[in-house]
């Protein structure tokens, strides 16, 4: 059985916003869903639309690097080779988009790492933001 990652890695600390992976186009291609999300959206009467708001390119970059980057180049430093076989076999968790767009990428995963807010959209089509950045 392959060793599993500290899905809280880097820490105890709380992301506001959402992480998330888009193609060169801009298209969505990794966001897991998750069973929380049909709550979610139950409970505040949102359509099974996502919505996605990229914050500003400073804080982005400021939070992709602590959250993201930085702890990817430490597992890599710390697993060497198996950093790929040990990132494929851990399966994405609610509530670490930090740590599941971070294994996205140690297995191989295409595309650019965004942050910012993501949601639903209302059933009058109005954004609602579940993980929202405020700047």
């Amino acid at each position: 059985m392959p060793q599993q990652f500290d899905m809280k890695y880097p820490g105890n600390g709380q992301v506001a916003g959402h992480f998330w992976v888009e193609d060169e186009k801009g298209k969505v291609i990794f966001d897991p869903a998750f069973g929380e999300h049909s709550y979610i959206k139950g409970v505040n009467n949102l359509s099974d639309q996502k919505c996605y708001k990229h914050a500003s390119k400073d804080l982005a970059r400021t939070e992709i690097l602590g959250w993201v980057m930085k702890p990817m180049m430490e597992l890599k430093k710390k697993f060497g080779g198996k950093v790929v076989l040990l990132a494929r076999h851990n399966p994405p968790q609610f509530n670490r988009c930090n740590a599941n767009v971070m294994l996205y990428k140690l297995a191989g995963g295409e595309g650019r790492v965004c942050y910012g807010s993501m949601g639903w959209k209302t059933k009058r089509g109005e954004d609602y933001y579940e993980w929202e950045v405020y700047e």
